[in-house]
């Protein structure tokens, strides 16, 4: 009824309607038989319109002396009923209505909010101890929930930020809003329950009986933003037979397999105490890597590229922190060698991912950050290895690197096959991580360490302990899948889990710079002087080359070459002298001089030079000398 008559009152040009509506008792009785705590707001909205025609004095005069309780009101104490958990709250001298909260003393009107809003839990965070509040409000007719840092909302600066959330808060309101959040918690801490959260997912403890998102225990994630985006990922969708049967189809191809047995092996890593890392499929364009990817994270969820599969174009800032938010959940990176080298590089990731640690950080205020820690297995593809040959033996041993130069998917259609997955998914995930906590950590334990010995034995050559452990959780997580999810596979045998392991000619970083160091002298062994030629011969050449790198005897296989040339091979491949020198000595590949360990020396007219007096494999055997240029 109120509304009716003021919806006459349309521009400035409707002043005398609204002093004719001020008169009509009719109107004024329309006002007075409202609700209290409505008639609060609408005698707001009435002022409003008096500001708009310009007559806010007439209305103060008669609002003061026809509204009953009008501005001389105190409000001394109220409640506010919630009907969604049939809670009644009290608000004190705050009004909560659907208009929503305002206090009124005398001729002062508190504004906190437009729009319903209230404190609904207080969330305790298991492992920093922080606190947030559930708000619950309405957003144009819907009631929404949103978990916010107590510290927000006890800044008025800060509290503006809630505007990104849809709660309209204005820098005139908001240090009354964070007047009324207080004050409404405390009124009300009594009936507010308080649960316990936390601000990850995975595992929840060393117990290993609760696991995020899916066995919850009496834990929520009290994740926003993006986070929260991210968690709601883990969903299952579609059908479950559908998905099985094209998952076993698909890991019919054994790099299918164990790329995916990788996706499991992700949450067993805490479990049996092993540093994390990282499996990357590479190959040509083409031969379904990306399908792969998706294949392997559809266990947990939506595999959808944006969802849970991911490409790798973020900054090293922000994939530590998803890291740390995915915790033991597997972390996807498609297309490696899109990586912005400005930004970092392959093997900056890799010891990242694998030691389970960010940086340390300050805060504004001068403390600690807490450093964020992660535990979990990386899956990456790309057209190329992750690792390269200067990368150092400790990237080398903390990825399985899976080449792929066939098609994997021959007889199935990769677009439909691709639709099926984006449509069927999430699972498997929630049901393995059921048989884990079934089996409890210390059978898992055993089982771990019984694989180890198993693959120890069977190696034929010496195993590097973390390629070992790294293969004995896939090779437990492929036996801990069929037990629970996939009884109709064969068992793989032990040489497919070995065939992923690394050989010391690839891992040893000395050995790969030496081996580099050498296929540069031999392309450019007509610029080093040969043991045999004679002066004339010698003189005869230097006058055709512009530079003398060292000498050499293709006999003995020994090699004098200058330290600044062989810094500079070193170099062009990626690696540094310091880095191996040491090994190299170690091995017997370079003279050490004297018992300060000097691995040069001065050597006539070839200036500062390094001896390599041991070449493997015979190299310079059948190596005949240039007498002309290479090119």
């Amino acid at each position: 009824m109120v509304d009716e008559y003021l919806n006459q009152i349309k521009t400035k040009a409707d002043a005398d309607k609204f002093v004719n509506l001020l008169r009509n008792k009719d109107f004024i009785n329309a006002v007075n038989n409202l609700p209290d705590l409505e008639k609060v707001f609408k005698c707001r909205d009435i002022k409003k319109v008096a500001r708009m025609v310009g007559e806010v004095k007439l209305w103060n005069e008669v609002e003061k002396r026809e509204i009953k309780g009008g501005n001389s009101k105190k409000l001394e104490s109220y409640t506010y009923y919630f009907e969604e958990n049939d809670t009644t709250y009290d608000t004190g001298s705050w009004i909560v209505s659907e208009y929503g909260v305002i206090k009124r003393i005398n001729d002062l009107e508190l504004y906190a909010a437009y729009q319903t809003i209230i404190v609904t839990k207080r969330l305790i965070n298991i492992e920093d101890d922080t606190e947030m509040f559930e708000l619950t409000f309405d957003d144009n007719g819907e009631w929404k929930k949103k978990n916010i840092p107590r510290t927000m909302l006890s800044s008025g600066s800060n509290v503006s930020k809630l505007v990104n959330y849809g709660i309209c808060i204005a820098p005139s309101n908001a240090n009354n809003f964070c007047n009324y959040i207080n004050d409404f918690y405390n009124l009300n801490s009594v009936i507010i329950p308080t649960v316990k959260s936390i601000s990850r997912l995975g595992w929840i403890d060393n117990r290993f009986n609760s696991f995020l998102p899916y066995i919850k225990g009496n834990i929520i994630c009290d994740v926003e933003g993006e986070y929260k985006k991210i968690m709601e990922n883990f969903t299952s969708r579609g059908s479950y037979n559908v998905w099985k049967n094209n998952f076993l189809n698909a890991r019919e191809n054994h790099n299918v397999r164990l790329y995916t047995d990788a996706s499991f092996a992700s949450p067993l890593l805490k479990i049996i105490g092993i540093n994390g890392f990282i499996v990357h499929l590479y190959g040509d364009r083409g031969k379904g890597k990306t399908i792969s990817l998706m294949l392997a994270m559809s266990v947990w969820g939506n595999p959808e590229m944006g969802c849970l599969t991911n490409g790798i174009d973020n900054t090293l800032f922000g994939l530590e922190k998803r890291a740390e938010f995915l915790q033991n959940l597997p972390f996807s990176g498609d297309e490696m060698q899109n990586i912005d080298k400005k930004q970092f590089n392959n093997d900056t990731l890799i010891y990242m991912i694998s030691n389970g640690s960010g940086k340390g950080r300050g805060t504004k205020d001068g403390q600690l950050d807490r450093q964020s820690s992660w535990n979990l297995v990386m899956l990456t593809t790309g057209e190329i290895p992750i690792t390269s040959d200067s990368s150092r033996s400790g990237c080398k041993v903390r990825c399985i690197e899976i080449q792929n130069s066939h098609e994997m998917y021959q007889d199935i259609d990769l677009m439909q096959f691709a639709n099926i997955i984006k449509n069927n998914y999430g699972f498997a995930g929630e049901e393995y991580i059921k048989y884990l906590i079934e089996l409890g950590k210390d059978e898992i334990r055993k089982r771990f360490e019984e694989t180890k010995e198993e693959l120890l034995k069977e190696s034929q050559v010496k195993l590097d302990s973390k390629q070992l452990n790294a293969v004995s959780a896939l090779k437990l997580a492929d036996e801990l899948v069929r037990e629970r999810l996939f009884s109709e596979e064969k068992k793989l045998g032990n040489s497919e889990f070995l065939g992923l392991v690394k050989d010391e000619d690839e891992i040893n970083i000395a050995i790969r710079a030496k081996e580099s160091v050498i296929s540069e002298i031999i392309r450019e062994r007509y610029y080093f002087d040969d043991e045999k030629d004679s002066e004339e011969v010698k003189a005869e050449k230097r006058l055709r080359r512009n530079k003398t790198n060292g000498k050499i005897n293709f006999e003995k296989q020994e090699v004098y070459i200058n330290l600044n040339c062989l810094k500079e091979y070193l170099e062009k491949f990626g690696f540094n002298f310091n880095m191996v020198k040491e090994k190299w000595a170690e091995d017997g590949i370079i003279e050490v001089y004297n018992s300060k360990q000097k691995y040069y020396t001065r050597y006539g007219e070839y200036g500062t030079v390094v001896k390599f007096k041991k070449l493997y494999d015979s190299d310079l055997e059948n190596i005949e000398p240039l007498s002309e240029p290479p090119f």
